[in-house]
């Protein structure tokens, strides 16, 4: 009976974590969409919804919290629980910033500039690309495909300081929309810190199924 009741707590927290992430997928698609086409009510809305994550972040600790003290697992099962708790730290962050991004719509005054608009489509681009690559190495419990997740924030990095010094220019010379650039530079900042939070989520996991806690290594360490 233990058993079952251990594995049914295990096999939840599974499904909570997974919806949780789509979640805070579908809020950086529906903020950036909302953004970029100045769709305040879409990012009124993104807001008041972002309860949900919120909600479920909660339940998690609950479940997780209860398997530890109810089953006390090892092993496996306990670097499971570990990382998971941790891991929902970062996708709530992620919620949080999509509102952030939400937020930045509701300010702005709509003003279009082809090469800013361009360039942070390219970084929520890969953003998106980015964090659907941690669920999927999570789903799949591949720690090869979670290590090539650390490999891509170098490049969101690189386009966050290429939208900043390309932004900083236009502002110089566009004075009288630099409330519209700094929200351009606001967001592609929150981009880039779901990366970093995404980063994170593809640590936990390598935790997770491989055992190796990945921040105990410098980037050019062998931890396979």
């Amino acid at each position: 009976m233990e058993k079952r009741g251990k594995e049914a707590i295990l096999l939840n927290l599974n499904q909570d974590v997974i919806q949780m992430l789509n979640l805070a997928i579908e809020s950086i698609y529906r903020s950036m969409e909302a953004f970029l086409g100045n769709d305040k009510d879409s990012a009124r809305k993104i807001i008041e919804e972002d309860i949900c994550i919120n909600e479920l972040e909660n339940k998690i600790e609950r479940e997780g919290l209860a398997c530890l003290a109810l089953y006390q697992p090892e092993a496996k099962d306990l670097r499971y629980v570990v990382g998971v708790l941790k891991m929902i730290t970062d996708i709530e962050r992620i919620g949080d910033l999509a509102v952030n991004i939400s937020q930045a719509t509701i300010e702005i005054n709509h003003y279009e500039d082809e090469i800013v608009k361009e360039n942070l489509r390219s970084l929520y681009r890969q953003t998106i690309e980015m964090i659907q690559l941690a669920l999927d190495a999570f789903l799949s419990k591949d720690t090869i495909k979670a290590k090539s997740v650390l490999q891509v924030d170098d490049l969101i990095d690189n386009i966050t300081n290429t939208i900043f010094k390309e932004t900083m220019i236009k502002m110089c010379g566009h004075s009288q929309h630099i409330k519209h650039y700094i929200q351009n530079l606001l967001v592609s900042r929150h981009l880039e810190r779901i990366g970093d939070h995404t980063t994170n989520i593809a640590e936990h996991t390598i935790f997770i199924y491989g055992g190796v806690n990945v921040k105990h290594f410098h980037a050019k360490d062998d931890y396979s």
